[in-house]
């Protein structure tokens, strides 16, 4: 046995429903990729496509083993993992800052930045906080779940919680029930995506979904650094011919397999999301409940205290 095989070995997943996956074709598809410098892109088959357009899948460089192998080794990264779980009581605490910059052809050429610290109870109920640096100001929320609206793209840890924890049994139920995209495919990366970047996952499914998303045709990977941490971007590309239309991606961290971040790239605008923090807690601070019992909700408040002159406008309504 060679050395990169006693690693590979070494690192094969202790939890009985991984460990029956990780096959010799595994072992064989991985041992098979070239080194690579770190920051190469590798590409799967893309599935290009429009609204009611479907073109014949492009190879590009790469081929699908190396970001099959990338994927399956983040899930063993992901099982091993110690993440928040949140339960029936508990509340998962989330801080994120957000980018979008639009573009000055196509859009208003704006930038947009929002930060965003929430309270997630078990039943998908939020309680939030939004600022803008550059606007100076803060919103203060109270989201209602609808439970006949809760899904992939509005998930509850309690709906999170009742997902098929084995790949072939997720698999099978995201193809009865994903939908809205212009392919199948396309339509099981959002999934997955939007269930990612949740937070909601535990470490055994969201090992479950990258293992899923390992045989979607059309998912890419890519060696990146954030924040000075090593990281695979996990990346689907939307063509129309040859031309790029849009790119959706999530950033997972290489050695811990936390969420890092999550990006929309298309000609108009960019948008980035990066999580900053993620823990379970008892409850909602009761300062950040007394602030949303004074200023209402949907409210929009300025640093001097006042009340923002329209809060239906993204602008600078502070100054």
């Amino acid at each position: 046995m060679s050395t990169l095989e006693r690693v590979i070995d070494d690192l094969r997943p202790a939890h009985e429903p991984l460990d029956a996956e990780w096959s010799a074709d595994t072992l064989t598809a991985i041992m098979a990729q070239p080194v690579r410098p770190k920051r190469r892109r590798r590409r799967l088959a893309v599935a290009a496509t429009l609204v009611g357009v479907v073109t014949v899948p492009v190879m590009l460089s790469g081929g699908s083993a190396s970001a099959r192998a990338e994927l399956l080794s983040l899930a063993v990264v992901a099982a091993r993992a110690d993440g928040p779980v949140i339960t029936p009581g508990t509340y998962l605490h989330v801080r994120t800052e957000s980018l979008q910059v639009n573009s000055s052809v196509l859009g208003d050429g704006k930038r947009l930045d929002t930060n965003r610290e929430s309270w997630t109870r078990w039943d998908g109920d939020m309680v939030a906080i939004d600022t803008r640096p550059s606007a100076g100001w803060t919103e203060h929320h109270r989201f209602t779940h609808d439970p006949d609206d809760i899904g992939f793209g509005s998930p509850s840890p309690e709906f999170v919680a009742s997902l098929p924890d084995t790949p072939d049994a997720l698999r099978r139920y995201l193809d009865r029930t994903v939908s809205g995209s212009n392919s199948h495919e396309e339509a099981l990366f959002v999934a997955i995506s939007d269930l990612a970047y949740s937070r909601m996952l535990d470490p055994h499914t969201f090992a479950t979904a990258l293992r899923v998303l390992a045989d979607v045709r059309g998912v890419s990977t890519d060696d990146v650094e954030v924040d000075g941490r090593p990281a695979v971007e996990v990346q689907y590309d939307r063509f129309f011919g040859l031309g790029f239309v849009s790119r959706s991606s999530f950033t997972v961290d290489t050695e811990t397999a936390q969420l890092l971040r999550m990006s929309e790239t298309s000609p108009s605008s960019d948008y980035t999301s990066r999580t900053r923090s993620v823990e379970v807690v008892d409850e909602v601070p009761p300062e950040v409940l007394a602030d949303l019992d004074r200023y209402g909700n949907g409210s929009r408040i300025c640093t001097d205290g006042s009340e923002a002159r329209d809060t239906e406008s993204p602008e600078d309504t502070c100054s």
